[in-house]
């Protein structure tokens, strides 16, 4: 039997994200995405240090600014708009696009056909980050 290289059910890219506030981060992505926790690190002082959270086949990572000795800051502490955009599968982007406008995400794109099959939208989470979602139409 080969041995594994990653656990199992694990996707083979997974996007790592530093955010301002990891408990806010939670509940956003909770609330507004439909993510629910998988794992958590506690620092020393009790705080969270590390996230993983999954929502089906997608499994996210975060960390506040400071973890783990890093210097790394959110998009939105830096004042940018960051580049990469996390594209997801979803069933149904309307009903998500609907919730997560109504959890506090900030609309950049309102659902709609594209010509290679999807229909999408694209919102920014409080730190930034700009997320797609789609459900592909066959």
């Amino acid at each position: 039997m080969k041995k594994l290289y990653k656990p199992k059910d694990w996707p083979d890219l997974i996007p790592y994200l530093v955010v301002t506030d990891a408990n806010k981060s939670v509940d956003f992505y909770t609330s507004a995405f439909g993510f629910e926790i998988v794992n958590t690190v506690l620092d020393n002082d009790g705080r969270l240090e590390h996230v993983e959270m999954r929502r089906g086949g997608i499994v996210v990572m975060f960390c506040p600014e400071g973890a783990m000795g890093t210097t790394s800051k959110s998009p939105s502490s830096n004042n940018v708009e960051e580049s990469v955009n996390l594209y997801c599968y979803c069933e149904n982007v309307d009903e998500l696009y609907n919730n997560a406008v109504a959890n506090g995400a900030k609309s950049c794109m309102k659902p709609e056909d594209r010509f290679w099959g999807d229909r999408m939208c694209m919102l920014m989470d409080p730190d930034n980050y700009k997320w797609s979602f789609a459900t592909y139409l066959g």
